[in-house]
């Protein structure tokens, strides 16, 4: 029988355990906090798919839950609504923006349920509008120097794993599976030499390197690898490389940015302000203004909205990317 003077070891509440506590593994890692730049949207939103132009002067990004694709003057802060996507095809949810080196801009689309979708691409004024691929639940896509789009094919669940990278050739005339079997792929990139690819599969949590072959169609002699696992809800969004190859790679639901080396090696974390109160966890995606070390990363906020927030980057933007050239 316990004595009533006995001590009891008892566990104690701390800040941030309802919510997005840090895994032990990473609470030492080098931390920032990053500071609020833009506050996009007063009310719930989808924010998602930054991208720049190629001089840095102008901003893209797309709200899901409205189907726009808009802009952010980088001067101003003047934010214009670039595409209406029910204008055009009203069962289509906009997922990604990104710009080709002669201009346009590459839209990747889904329907609500995840099981149809596309890209197409539009003028810089919104004109325009072409599709280029059809029944691909396309959620993100990333330009190789060729011109060619490698682009996720965001369908399946942990318990069916029906997802798949496909590689769409620069003329759009012909589309190969890269890989497939995978929960749900979400965010994709390159590394600088091209010879690497990084993908989120959000839904099992994991982010996947994959060395490619020479002509990058399949996965090279080592084949596909998971660098990483996420602990916790939700799991690894979009993701872009610097100019050292480090990979930053939004955790939605998190409220913090993961950055990796080339390797997949944890190295540093962004994290959002007042995340341990339950504020800005939507983390979707990060960019780093070309030229600069400039690191954007946009969240979304029941209770404060959608906005931008920025903090610095180990390097610069990768200069060898596709639009950069």
């Amino acid at each position: 029988m316990m004595n009533q003077g006995t001590h009891i070891p008892t566990l104690t509440t701390y800040p941030g355990m309802a919510y997005v506590p840090i895994p032990p593994s990473e609470a030492a890692l080098p931390s920032v906090e990053a500071q609020p730049w833009l506050r996009v949207f007063d009310s719930p939103s989808d924010l998602e798919g930054l991208h720049f132009n190629r001089d840095g002067s102008e901003l893209y990004f797309v709200h899901c839950r409205d189907n726009l694709v808009c802009k952010v003057d980088m001067k101003t802060k003047d934010i214009s609504v670039v595409l209406e996507l029910n204008r055009y095809i009203p069962d289509y949810a906009v997922s990604a923006v990104k710009v080709h080196r002669d201009g346009r801009l590459f839209v990747a689309c889904v329907n609500a349920d995840f099981t149809d979708g596309g890209i197409l691409f539009i003028n810089p004024d919104g004109s325009g509008v072409t599709r280029v691929a059809e029944h691909l639940v396309a959620d993100d896509m990333a330009f190789d120097r060729r011109g060619g789009i490698y682009a996720t094919d965001m369908r399946g669940r942990p318990t069916n794993e029906t997802g798949a990278i496909f590689y769409i050739s620069s003329d759009f005339s012909e589309r190969y599976t890269v890989f497939k079997n995978i929960a749900a792929p979400n965010g994709i990139t390159l590394s600088t030499d091209e010879r690497v690819l990084w993908i989120t599969d959000i839904l099992n949590g994991n982010i996947i390197r994959t060395e490619l072959t020479e002509d990058g169609l399949r996965p090279g002699r080592i084949g596909q690898c998971v660098v990483y696992r996420t602990t916790g809800y939700l799991g690894p969004d979009s993701l872009m490389v610097d100019n050292d190859d480090n990979v930053y790679c939004a955790m939605y639901g998190q409220g913090r940015v993961l950055v990796f080396n080339s390797w997949g090696w944890p190295i540093g974390q962004v994290l959002m302000p007042r995340r341990d109160e339950g504020y800005h966890l939507a983390t979707t995606h990060p960019m780093i203004r070309p030229g600069t070390r400039e690191l954007y990363i946009c969240t979304n906020d029941g209770r404060y909205g959608a906005g931008i927030f920025r903090a610095g980057s180990f390097a610069v933007a990768n200069t060898k990317a596709f639009y950069l050239q």
